[in-house]
Formats: C-alpha cells, sequence, structure tokens
C-alpha cells in the first residue's frame, strides 16, 4: 500500500461530511431568510390591506396559502391584473385558499359568489407578475 493514495474508505468519509456541510449550510439559508409579514388588517371584512417589505435584494418569504381563507366579495378582485406584482396581489386579497397548478403555480382563493378566483404564476416570488388572472367556475 502506498502511503500517498487515500483508500476509498477515506473517500467515502470525506465525502459524507461534504455533504453533510452542504446540507447544514443550505438549513442555516433557508431559516434566516427574512419574513414579509402583514402589519395592516383590514377591520371590516379581516383582510390584509398592506403588508411590510424586506429590504430590497434580500430573499424573503410571503405566507401565500391559508386553507382556511374565507371568500371574498367579487369586487375585492377588481383591478388584479398582470401588471401587478405577486406582493401587490396578496396585500389586496390575502393569502390565496390553494395552489392547483402543476408546472405553473395556479393560486385560488373563494369568491362569495360560488366562483373561484385564480392567479397562474411562474414562481413565488413577491416581485413576480402573474401570468394571467381570472374568475372560473369551480
Amino acid at each position: 500500500m502506498s502511503h500517498g493514495t487515500a483508500t476509498p474508505k477515506l473517500l467515502l468519509i470525506a465525502g459524507l461530511l461534504a455533504f453533510l456541510v452542504l446540507v447544514a449550510a443550505g438549513v442555516l439559508l433557508f431559516y434566516s431568510r427574512p419574513t414579509i409579514e402583514y402589519v395592516h388588517v383590514d377591520s371590516v371584512n379581516g383582510r390584509p390591506v398592506s403588508i411590510s417589505a424586506p429590504a430590497p435584494g434580500t430573499n424573503s418569504s410571503i405566507r401565500w396559502f391559508n386553507p382556511q381563507a374565507t371568500p371574498l366579495p367579487a369586487t375585492a378582485f377588481e383591478g388584479i391584473a398582470p401588471s401587478l406584482t405577486m406582493g401587490e396581489v396578496l396585500a389586496r386579497l390575502g393569502p390565496a385558499q390553494a395552489d392547483i397548478g402543476s408546472g405553473l403555480y395556479v393560486l385560488r382563493w373563494p369568491v362569495s359568489d360560488g366562483r373561484v378566483f385564480l392567479v397562474s404564476v411562474g414562481g413565488l416570488e413577491a416581485s413576480a407578475h402573474p401570468i394571467s388572472v381570472g374568475f372560473s367556475n369551480g
């Protein structure tokens, strides 16, 4: 056995240690992200009307979903358009009830008249713009 070559066992141990370091770094990055929190709530219908945003250029997470979202009146969706950012959409509507998309995110809000309002977007980023928005019969 030569002193200059590493044994397969040592290479395996070194590889496992490197993997564990990468996993630990990923966990630290995930849990250290700043969060956008809802700070104002409309006292009449309980919907958030504004959000506080993290410093520009930082990663952020938004509360995108609330499975117990209550139906909103159809008028709440007036002005929701692809020209808005997702941060603005969520500030107006609050969290979506669910994501029903596959590939694209398709966020769903219940409407008090029995329809649903759908917003499709390529990624869950506050600065992303919707690809399409509109009502559906269910």
